[in-house]
């Protein structure tokens, strides 16, 4: 039997792994601290914790609504989902990666085991970056 999707963010944490809920909560504090006009909802099946919502449209004509941030629980880690760009247009997460070390940085997401392991400086930026540039996907 599949396990039970989230249908609310409490549920959301409840259904964490017990050694990511401490946290998951951490980082959801930071970031509700951060940007607090942020609305948290659930995604992806209750899978994906989001912060802030965007449109976006691509040139082949797929558009959608997507979180600005977005929180999960792997297996493995935790990641953190910055779908922002710089003013440059690089993806913010990825021009910070450096400041975010130890952390894993791809283009748009942040893996990490624990928000202690982070520079909580630059991930505060990160975030403070992409409430203020908003959501955007390359076209």
């Amino acid at each position: 039997m599949a396990a039970k999707k989230p249908s609310s963010v409490e549920a959301f944490f409840t259904a964490a792994p017990a050694a990511q809920r401490d946290e998951l909560i951490a980082v959801d504090a930071l970031i509700r601290k951060v940007a607090p006009k942020l609305v948290r909802k659930l995604w992806s099946n209750g899978s994906l914790l989001g912060y802030g919502e965007f449109h976006y449209r691509y040139a082949t004509g797929r558009e959608g609504d997507w979180p600005l941030l977005a929180l999960s629980a792997r297996k493995s880690n935790l990641s953190l989902y910055v779908c922002a760009l710089t003013d440059e247009g690089q993806y913010v997460a990825e021009a910070h990666a450096e400041s975010l070390a130890p952390a894993s940085v791809g283009k748009s997401c942040i893996r990490f085991k624990s928000l202690a392991d982070l520079d909580r400086a630059a991930l505060t930026k990160v975030i403070k970056l992409a409430v203020r540039n908003g959501g955007a996907f390359e076209a």
